[in-house]
């Protein structure tokens, strides 16, 4: 699978093998690296059942319904505990029917019919049935205000069979099932829907809820009527219980790790990755890094209100920053430039017409800018999350604007406060992490005009059509070509300035196997890491 940062030189390439190896400071029966670059359990003792694990996560959950709120990657690796989705992206980045034994279009895609897998039953004992998924579908394609642009071609939603629900679109959509393979695919029991219950999650997953403490611990365990079975007939999960600690700070985070006080954690740190890549892994524990179309860091514009309304001062803040010179002086020259959601590498095209750094050319759209509002000085605030890497970002996209007569401050606020901003519109400029979709039709409802998730709230009916026109189409290509204008129009108005290609990984502790090392219900692999998290279901603990 194509990744997306810089081509690794022969020693840093070894480094990566070595990580994936996972065996610099383990023992002989640590995960093997595989070439897909997930790691498999040759050489692992039998699964046994029982025994825990508890995650370090970024930040908080922020909703434990996938209808009402935008999950960040901790809310979607507890999601990946308590509850199941509809479908999954395997190694190819391709969606896998997962709870839905079956995604079928018709062949204009006007219809689809989902039929789901028998004798599965949520975490409350009551049936995954077909009525069950209608609600479901219902809550998020018709009725959320949230999630509903996304399914901006469904037309109606009709149980046709005790497991199946067919889907009527008003206009084709040939790609439902990868959007059914992202969070407004995860099936949650429909009294949550009805609000009797709202935070204590109710799923088919392999763990039932226990209890959670705000910022401090999830817990869930084993769920007695889990569905899978592993390729032995083995009843799946393996352990008896997961829980999930929010840790913000990255470095106490992996401290952590060492310290035996959590088994397994998530890390988007630069430093951390960088390390891991060189072959810098503690003593103790097995790394495995992402290379999926992961996400990219970016700068995210308020284009609704507040001073980057106006187009030439979020052209001037572009031309402000030198974003090669910012990731070889902060992170080693490791990352690659990002132009656009997507590596140039990718299917999808990136933004060709970005505009390149030029300090004085900002300097002058600053000052028309001020020309234009009274003499005044446009005066911005910066959000970032509560971490030295972001701050240090921050920091250093600040000194770029002050050079040029943007003022900056610089604003700390928590993952899940900054996700609500970003909702609400509560913003003038955001540093963030995002853009996690092997597919742009699953970004649908991130870019267009009217969304409620369209963040930057740049509305264009050059992107509008862009993405429209994109959605009936199955031809790779022809898809690339309508989703190019989407890239240029992005490139000459500047509602974002992307960064560079994040990469994740998950670090975990010896006696830990089977992370990142899942098959689907499907028969394909599963992705290792999508969005900084993975299937715990098959994950299994030697020292239990």
């Amino acid at each position: 699978m194509t990744g997306h940062r810089r081509p690794l030189t022969t020693a840093l390439g070894a480094a990566l093998a070595l990580s994936l190896l996972a065996t610099s400071c383990g023992s002989d029966d640590d995960p093997t690296g595989s070439e897909d670059g997930s790691t498999t359990t040759a050489d692992a003792p039998p699964p046994p059942s029982g025994g825990s694990v508890t995650v370090g996560i970024e930040g908080e959950v922020d909703s434990f319904l996938p209808l009402n709120a935008r999950w960040s990657a901790s809310a979607l690796f507890v999601a990946k505990s308590v509850y199941d989705p509809l479908a999954a992206f395997d190694v190819d980045g391709v969606a896998r029917p997962y709870l839905a034994e079956s995604i079928t279009p018709s062949d204009d895609f006007m219809v689809w019919k989902i039929t789901l897998r028998p004798d599965i039953t949520f975490h409350d004992g009551t049936p995954l049935d077909a009525e069950a998924l209608r609600v479901n579908l219902d809550a998020v394609a018709i009725q959320s205000p949230l999630t509903k642009s996304a399914f901006r071609p469904v037309d109606k939603i009709e149980v046709t069979g005790p497991l199946e629900v067919t889907v009527t679109m008003k206009t084709p959509w040939a790609h439902l099932d990868t959007v059914l393979a992202n969070q407004t695919g995860f099936v949650v029991a429909p009294s949550m829907i009805a609000g009797t219950i709202t935070d204590e999650p109710i799923g088919t997953g392999p763990f039932a809820f226990e209890s959670w403490e705000p910022d401090v611990e999830f817990s869930a365990t084993r769920y007695e009527g889990y569905w899978q079975k592993d390729a032995d007939g083995n009843q799946l999960p393996y352990l008896d219980a997961v829980s999930f600690t929010p840790i913000v700070d990255p470095d106490s985070r992996l401290s952590a790790l060492e310290a035996g006080d959590i088994g397994l954690m998530q890390t988007q740190s630069a430093s951390q990755v960088i390390d891991f890549a060189n072959g810098d892994i503690p003593a103790g524990v097995n790394v495995l890094l992402d290379e999926s179309e992961g996400t990219e860091s970016n700068i995210m514009f308020n284009s609704e209100n507040g001073p980057f309304t106006d187009p030439n001062l979020r052209k001037a803040a572009a031309h402000a920053l030198d974003r090669q010179e910012m990731i070889d002086s902060l992170f080693e020259g490791y990352y690659d430039v990002a132009n656009g959601p997507f590596a140039e590498a990718s299917d999808w095209g990136t933004i060709e017409n970005f505009p390149e750094y030029d300090p004085e050319l900002a300097k002058e759209e600053v000052a028309a800018w001020s020309a234009a509002n009274g003499g005044a000085a446009p005066s911005v605030n910066l959000m970032v999350l509560p971490t030295a890497e972001t701050k240090l970002i921050g920091n250093y996209v600040a000194e770029q604007w002050e050079a040029v007569g943007i003022e900056t401050s610089l604003e700390t606020v928590e993952e899940a406060s900054a996700s609500a901003a970003l909702v609400a519109g509560n913003f003038d400029v955001v540093l963030w992490s995002f853009w996690d979709r092997p597919d742009p039709d699953a970004l649908y409802h991130y870019l267009y005009g009217d969304s409620t998730l369209n963040f930057p709230k740049y509305r264009s009916a050059t992107v509008d059509a862009g993405l429209d026109d994109g959605r009936p189409i199955k031809d790779k290509d022809a898809r690339k070509a309508e989703y190019q204008k989407v890239w240029d129009e992005y490139g000459e108005q500047v509602p974002i300035i992307w960064l560079y290609h994040v990469q994740w990984a998950l670090a975990w502790r010896d006696g830990l196997y089977g992370v990142g090392d899942f098959t689907l219900p499907s028969g394909e692999k599963a992705q290792p890491i999508t969005y900084g998290n993975t299937f715990l279901t098959g994950v299994w603990d030697a020292n239990s």
